[in-house]
């Protein structure tokens, strides 16, 4: 706009020595050559943001390589059940012992809580059991009562595990246990995912329980 200024007032200090049909063509020429001047400065800047743009969409972000930089899980492929089992466990970095009197049969440790799988090559069902993970005294006939209302309670509405106890004469108690069954084999998806979550369940029923039995002892004390 400077420069266009400039010219303008050139051309009117030159103007009495040139025609009014020059003068305004001259005028014209500059207004032009101005405009494609601007032009081409803006078409420049233009063409670099449009790089700089595509530069930065085209390159990878943190998410992109989250796959290829995952590590490949363990092939489990052809396994029988038992040996999968084990193989699964050692995974999750579960301490196993396989019983010395029966094959079937392995004991784990999973955050903490001691299981027990067993698992047969004959089939692809596995059971797992958590074993004396509570009890009441006998004696306490409210509390065995209470215990035995909130294990029907919670297996009515807990899918896929399920609550159980037993009496034990010597020591007299009411032992609570959580058993389930479950479908191993190589060919389910994210396999380790699905066993954390089968295993997970046995901590989400307990916690039930122990709530459950809460509620009907603080209902216990309010009724009376």
């Amino acid at each position: 706009m400077e420069h266009f200024m400039y010219f303008c007032i050139t051309l009117q200090q030159i103007q009495p020595s040139i025609s009014d049909m020059e003068y305004l063509q001259v005028i014209l020429f500059v207004i032009i050559l101005i405009a494609v001047l601007y032009f081409g400065v803006w078409q420049k800047h233009a063409g670099r943001d449009k790089t700089e743009s595509k530069d930065k969409d085209s390159c990878p972000t943190p998410a992109a390589h989250t796959g290829s930089q995952t590590e490949p899980t363990a092939d489990f492929t052809g396994m029988k059940t038992h040996d999968l089992c084990k193989a699964l466990l050692h995974e999750l970095n579960c301490k196993v012992t396989v019983a010395e009197d029966d094959d079937d049969r392995m004991e784990f440790t999973f955050q903490g809580e001691t299981f027990c799988l067993i698992a047969s090559d004959d089939c692809l069902l596995v059971s797992i059991y958590d074993f004396s993970w509570g009890s009441v005294q006998l004696d306490d006939i409210d509390e065995v009562s209470r215990l035995r209302k909130a294990i029907n309670s919670v297996n009515f509405n807990f899918g896929g595990l399920a609550i159980v106890y037993s009496i034990d004469t010597e020591s007299n108690r009411m032992v609570v246990h959580t058993k389930r069954q479950i479908l191993v084999t190589p060919e389910i998806p994210n396999i380790i995912d699905y066993i954390t979550a089968m295993l997970t369940g046995f901590f989400e029923i307990k916690r039930a329980l122990t709530h459950e039995l809460d509620v009907l002892r603080i209902k216990a004390t309010k009724d009376k």
